[in-house]
């Protein structure tokens, strides 16, 4: 069941329940109307690419457009869109170096080294949570303290 959406042309089986496997192809469609071929008379769909990212230290955490990833360094992205990315890393203990931009091209891997270097923002050991909590405990304590000190 062909069909046009804009300026490319969709066609859409006739499909039943299941599990399908789609390549998409897309063709522009040129001033006469018509649907170019292909000088080879064979179809091509959009390719991905690969985005691969080391770390020295490695196994620092990645971020790609502002968002953990869930992934180490190490680590190759394939399947990915091509396109332009921000990506850092960040490792306990190291500072957080500059995102770095880069652009993932269709059957082509783009690679960063992020190099790290020592002196990042310490991680606490106890939870943040605690220390207002603490805090708040001393305050409690201080004025029960002046209260009964007034009373005697």
């Amino acid at each position: 069941m062909p069909g046009i959406d804009g300026d490319r042309i969709v066609y859409i089986g006739d499909l039943i329940g299941g599990n399908y496997h789609a390549d998409i192809f897309l063709y522009e469609i040129d001033s006469d109307g018509n649907l170019p071929i292909p000088d080879d008379g064979q179809c091509r769909s959009i390719l991905t690419g690969s985005l691969e990212v080391k770390s020295s230290p490695s196994h620092a955490k990645i971020y790609i457009n502002g968002k953990d990833t869930g992934k180490i360094a190490k680590w190759t992205f394939d399947d990915m869109a091509p396109g332009d990315y921000d990506v850092f890393v960040t490792l306990d203990g190291y500072a957080t170096p500059e995102t770095e931009h880069v652009t993932v091209m269709s059957e082509q891997t783009a690679k960063l080294h992020f190099h790290l270097k020592k002196g990042g923002t310490p991680v606490p050991e106890f939870p943040s949570a605690f220390l207002p909590a603490t805090m708040l405990i001393g305050f409690l304590g201080a004025v029960l303290l002046i209260q009964r000190t007034r009373e005697n």
